[in-house]
Formats: C-alpha cells, sequence, structure tokens
C-alpha cells in the first residue's frame, strides 16, 4: 500500500517505506495526486472539475490531454490500481491501495476518535508546497490548510472541555495548549488555558502562558491583548485553586467581577498582564 503524507511538506511512501522522489520531483503531477486523494472527504471528483485548477489559462483540449498524461504518469509511478476511472468522467482514488493522513484524520473526527485524530497532524497542511503556475490550486490549498486547521482546534477544545466537565482541569491543559498551537493568536483560547491551569494549581505556568503570548501577539502583529483578556487573566489568577472548572464557555474571554484599575492593580502590581492600563 501507498501512503500519501500531507501534514507538513508532502511525500509518498512505497509499499516498501522508500519515498516515490520521481513523482515528488514534479510539482504539478504530484499536485494532482494530492488534490484528488486530499480535495473532499470523498477521494472521487469529475474530470472536468480538475481542468480549471491545474490548467486555467488552457482551452479545455488541450487541459483534457495534459491532465490524460498526468494521470497516465501516475499510473506509471503508482500501478494502475491506485488511480481509476469511472463513468460520467470520474476519477477516485483506490483507499486500498493509497491512504493519506489528511483521510485518516478526517475520518477518526467523523468515528468521533478525537485523540486518535490530533495524533496525525504534525504540520500545517502540505507545508511549503507550491505549484507556481496553478493559482486556483493554491487558493484551494489555502482554504483547505485553514479547514483543516479548524478540525484540529475544534478536536483539541472538545477534549479539553471535556475533561473539564470531569473536574479533571489537569487534563485539559494539554488540549487547550494543543488548540492555542494551533490558532496562536485566539484569545479565547489563551484565556481556558490560563484557567485551566490555575484550576490545576498552576499559577506560575498559568502566568508563563499569557507571557508568552503576548510577546507572540506584540512581536508578529503588533498587537496586545484586549482588555476583557487582560481582566480574564487577572481573574485567573487571583482565584487559583477555584471549583469553577467546566462551567466557562469558550467564547467570549470571561471578564471580570473587578473593573477598577485599583482592583487590577492589586492582581497585577509588576503591570506583566498591562492590566493596570486598560
Amino acid at each position: 500500500m501507498f501512503r500519501l503524507l500531507c501534514f507538513g511538506y508532502p511525500r509518498v511512501e512505497g509499499p516498501d517505506g522508500r519515498n516515490l522522489e520521481e513523482l515528488q520531483d514534479h510539482p504539478k503531477r504530484f499536485a494532482v495526486l494530492i488534490y484528488l486523494a486530499c480535495h473532499s472527504e470523498v477521494p472521487v471528483c469529475q474530470r472536468d472539475s480538475v481542468l480549471p485548477v491545474f490548467w486555467p489559462e488552457v482551452d479545455e483540449p488541450h487541459a483534457r490531454n495534459s491532465l490524460r498524461q498526468t494521470l497516465h504518469v501516475l499510473k506509471t509511478c503508482l500501478g494502475d490500481e491506485v488511480i481509476r476511472g469511472g463513468t460520467g468522467g470520474e476519477v477516485r482514488i483506490d483507499g486500498d491501495k493509497l491512504t493519506s493522513d489528511v483521510g485518516l484524520f478526517c475520518t477518526a473526527l467523523r468515528e468521533g476518535k478525537l485523540a486518535e485524530a490530533l495524533a496525525l497532524p504534525t504540520e500545517p497542511f502540505l507545508n511549503d508546497f507550491s505549484v507556481p503556475d496553478a493559482t486556483p490550486f493554491m487558493d484551494w490549498l489555502d482554504q483547505r490548510r485553514r479547514s483543516l486547521n479548524e478540525k484540529a482546534v475544534y478536536a483539541a477544545t472538545r477534549l479539553a472541555r471535556n475533561a473539564e466537565a470531569d473536574r479533571s482541569p489537569h487534563r485539559a491543559v494539554p488540549w487547550w495548549r494543543r488548540a492555542l498551537d494551533l490558532s496562536p493568536y485566539d484569545e479565547g483560547l489563551l484565556t481556558h488555558l490560563v484557567w485551566a491551569l490555575t484550576d490545576s494549581g498552576n499559577r506560575g505556568g498559568a502566568l508563563t502562558e499569557y507571557r508568552r503570548f503576548r510577546s507572540r501577539l506584540k512581536h508578529d502583529l503588533d498587537l496586545e491583548p484586549s482588555p476583557a483578556t487582560r481582566m480574564a487573566v487577572g481573574e485567573a489568577l487571583g482565584v487559583a485553586g477555584s471549583d469553577g472548572a467546566g462551567t466557562r464557555e469558550f467564547t467570549p474571554p470571561r471578564t471580570s467581577r473587578r473593573s477598577d484599575s485599583a482592583g487590577a492593580s492589586l492582581l497585577d502590581p509588576d503591570g506583566v498582564l498591562g492590566l493596570s492600563r486598560s
């Protein structure tokens, strides 16, 4: 069985585990295989829908010929049984002959195996991969990457909330952290991670996570955390050990019951949270 690995820079492994470099060295041909295998949860598509993705500026007869040649080369590399045709101009990947990590990820999500799904995407979808003369493919790549990332954030969030519902904030911490790694500028996720850490008794870890988040936001986007987030973090650090785990909504960030600047300064005497400036 062949394995198509698309989280990170893509590659194809043969049944013997060897990378098929002869295929990977031709980005457009490789991109066609990736698109057929990963364009949706079901690896079946119409030939007519593939043409404008890879040959948008070419007239239809020449585009069809290019697709035929590409499929012929792919079959030469992978064997005739991996890519199959169908009635009505279909072309599909035989899942018994070639698996993809994206397909396994989506299947695990559908089956509710969230932790198993999250073990697969170690890097962004098609990281650093490009096809210069196929703008529609690159647009699809960006959309698919966002979609898969959103699915991963959702899975991590559900696992964290399940742990909090079981009154196990320490088990929620790694899942909130994973969600924040996937969506590194999300203030709601940061707030939940801080609360989970303080509810676990790790106030120092919560403060470290906030400082790291604030530094990243400033360095990458030249922004500061919102006043609501700063106050929510201040509240969390002031009530470590609270028995409220599992009761907080995912969005918006929790707002403080103490909004006066004097109270904020008591929670943040050194100004590390920026509370006194809100």
